[in-house]
C-alpha cells in the first residue's frame, strides 16, 4: 500500500512535536532565569571551558534570561560548546543559521550543524535534518533520506527518550 505524501508529512511533523515535547528542545524558555551571582558563576565556568556552562551562558544571551539579550554573544558561546563536539550546541547553531539569529541566514551551514548534531545522536537534530531533506533546504531534496532519517531517529533514539522521560 502506498502512503500519501501528506500522511508521511503529518507523521514527520508529529514526530517533531513529540520529540520536542519530551526533550524540551530547542530550549525551555520557562526555566528559572540565571540571575546575579549565578550568571557570574556561569560566566567564570564558561570562560574556563565548561561546555555545559558555555551552553547555559549562550542560552541566557539568546533568551535574555538573567542578562541583557545579545544574539552575537549567544552565537559565540554556542560555537565554543559546539567546538567541543556538543550536539545540543551544534543543533542550536543549526537553528541560528536556519533563521538568521545572530548570524546571516545560511541553509547550507544550518544543515552542516544539524548533520554534526545528528551524528552525535541528538534526536531533535535528526528530525531537523529530515525536514531539511524533505523540503530541500540547504541540501538537495530527497524524501527517501528525509523519511529514513526520521525512522532512524525514531528507532534508535525515541525509545531512549521516552525511557529517560519516564525515569525523571
Amino acid at each position: 500500500m502506498r502512503v500519501h505524501f501528506s500522511t508521511r508529512l503529518m507523521a514527520l511533523v508529529m514526530t517533531l512535536v513529540v520529540i520536542t515535547a519530551i526533550t524540551g528542545m530547542p530550549c525551555d524558555v520557562t526555566a528559572a532565569p540565571i540571575v546575579g551571582a549565578d550568571i557570574s558563576r556561569v560566566r567564570v565556568a564558561a570562560e574556563r571551558g565548561a561546555v555545559e556552562s558555555e551552553i547555559d551562558l549562550g542560552m541566557a544571551y539568546a533568551t535574555g534570561r538573567g542578562i541583557e539579550r545579545d544574539k552575537k554573544l549567544a552565537v559565540y558561546w554556542f560555537e565554543k560548546a559546539a567546538g567541543a563536539g556538543n550536539p545540543v550546541a551544534e543543533n542550536e547553531l543549526g537553528y541560528f543559521y536556519q533563521v538568521g539569529f545572530g548570524v546571516p541566514a545560511d541553509a547550507v551551514r544550518a544543515v552542516h550543524w544539524y548533520q554534526l548534531a545528528s551524528a552525535g545522536g541528538l534526536p531533535a537534530a535528526k528530525v531537523n535534518l529530515g525536514v531539511a531533506y524533505m523540503w530541500g533546504t540547504g541540501v538537495r531534496k530527497n524524501e527517501s533520506l528525509a523519511f529514513n532519517g526520521d525512522k532512524i531517529a525514531m528507532s534508535r533514539s525515541y525509545r531512549s527518550l521516552i525511557q529517560d522521560w519516564i525515569h525523571r
